[in-house]
């Protein structure tokens, strides 16, 4: 193609995605699109353990041995089996934020060193904004962050993953913040321009102006 096009989404595709939840698009530029191509066919080659050849049932699939995985990126990250981009980018990024951080995800692991810098920079003062669907098996990690001084919000369908910060850095990807999209798995993420990251910023605190409930770990009367 003389002009690659593409969308990077949170969401999957699915009615309730597409019409429900909170969910994050990116439209890509030609050089993130030929980036995630390079992953996907990567992948495809690489990692799939199965193939649809009849239409009706999965037959296993072997890897080609001469599909190189693809080279780091400045404006695509991934993680796979050889390589953690978006845990190395996410830390970087809480690294380096000076003053506000805002994160959205629907998976969290409390244990996680993304989630543990997250906690640490809202113990030193910066102002950390979570919005996170409620799920009992995140609320450790929610409870952690509460506690440390993020200010968190609840919703009933969240699923986007993103995180914004006050020097411009930016991303929205498919990981959620725990071991299985961190850490191991495949998943892709998008470093956003300047303008980019100010419009993710308008979206994310409108849903934290709209949240439906917020976690106070100690609530006084």
């Amino acid at each position: 193609y003389t002009k690659p096009a593409g969308v990077l989404l949170t969401a999957n595709l699915t009615k309730e995605a597409l019409t429900r939840n909170e969910e994050l698009a990116v439209r890509l530029s030609p050089a993130q699109v030929e980036g995630i191509a390079g992953y996907l066919r990567w992948a495809m080659w690489q990692t799939a353990q199965h193939e649809l050849l009849d239409g009706r049932d999965f037959k296993a699939a072997n890897a080609l041995a001469n599909v190189a995985h693809p080279a780091a990126s400045a404006d695509i990250c991934a993680t796979t089996h050889e390589h953690q981009g978006i845990a190395e980018q996410l830390l970087q990024a809480v690294q380096r934020a000076t003053s506000h951080i805002i994160v959205s995800s629907f998976g969290w692991d409390q244990q996680h060193p993304v989630v543990q810098a997250l906690c640490r920079r809202a113990r030193e003062g910066l102002k950390v904004t979570v919005l996170a669907r409620i799920r009992p098996v995140a609320m450790p990690a929610l409870l952690t962050l509460a506690e440390s001084g993020a200010h968190v919000y609840g919703f009933k369908w969240l699923h986007a993953k993103a995180l914004w910060t006050d020097v411009g850095d930016a991303m929205v990807m498919s990981a959620n913040l725990e071991a299985h999209g961190l850490d191991g798995g495949f998943e892709l993420g998008a470093l956003l321009t300047m303008q980019q990251a100010e419009e993710l910023k308008v979206r994310l605190e409108h849903w934290q102006d709209t949240a439906a409930w917020r976690l106070i770990p100690r609530p006084v009367l």
